[in-house]
């Protein structure tokens, strides 16, 4: 079966009280872009989402896949069902397969709120879809795209419907003269509105370094899984939230 949606979306926890029901204050542009992406995920019904992340690896040389079957963040009462099988097909297509990847098993049942807030939004009417959470590693961009271009080929070689969602912040800005934040930020949503979003890879080291951005590694993944793939960048939204740029943004398969 195909890959029917791929994204990336904010995981700040303070988006939690934006997406509550009793919510009366004025919306955010991210909010309203998710509300959009939610609506184009909800029509693709996904069987299995992907949820690449910076949170939650307990392994740190290595991307950490979560085989616990079901994901819960008891604080804010999330719980999420694990696509086990697809966890385990991804670790035998490794120990089959002639190359090595940099990946492992984990059996991890409580996620942080990154993990949690960002899957409850995403999920919150597709109760039959399950999640493989997917932890990046300390290794370089070019490795998290290598990594995702396995991915690519293990979801094609799957009966089910898969979606992959990358997680994070752009650049930390705790201050407005956070000039690399600001510079990988405006870089990335660049990059993506010109279709060149795999020049994301190329950014400075240094800027990268000191934007403090978590989405760079699950985004270089994601990257990987889209490459040779006919798709639409779109940035639905970019805005600086919560102390960091926030970007939701929507790599349209065609």
């Amino acid at each position: 079966m195909p890959l029917v949606f791929t994204a990336a979306i904010p995981n700040a926890p303070a988006l939690a009280s934006e997406l509550a029901p009793d919510f009366s204050g004025t919306h955010s542009k991210t909010y309203t872009a998710l509300q959009e992406l939610i609506g184009e995920l909800y029509f693709m019904k996904p069987d299995t989402l992907i949820f690449l992340t910076a949170a939650g690896s307990q392994i740190p040389e290595l991307m950490n896949t979560n085989i616990s079957s079901t994901l819960r963040n008891k604080t804010l009462n999330h719980c999420f069902n694990s696509d086990v099988e697809f966890a385990a097909h991804l670790k035998e297509t490794i120990d089959l397969g002639e190359r090595k990847e940099p990946m492992t098993i984990i059996a991890e049942t409580d996620v942080a709120p990154e993990v949690s807030v960002p899957l409850a939004y995403v999920l919150a009417h597709l109760e039959k879809t399950k999640v493989v959470m997917v932890s990046t590693a300390q290794l370089s961009l070019k490795e998290h795209y290598a990594f995702g271009e396995f991915l690519r080929h293990a979801a094609l070689d799957t009966n089910k419907r898969v979606a992959v969602l990358a997680s994070g912040s752009l650049g930390v800005t705790e201050h407005t003269a956070d000039t690399h934040a600001q510079t990988f930020d405006t870089l990335c949503c660049d990059f993506i509105r010109h279709k060149e979003q795999e020049k994301i890879l190329q950014i400075n080291p240094e800027i990268i370094q000191t934007a403090k951005a978590d989405i760079v590694q699950p985004l270089s993944v994601l990257l990987g899984v889209i490459h040779k793939l006919n798709v639409r960048p779109e940035v639905l939204s970019y805005e600086l939230l919560h102390g960091a740029g926030q970007l939701v943004a929507n790599f349209v398969l065609l």
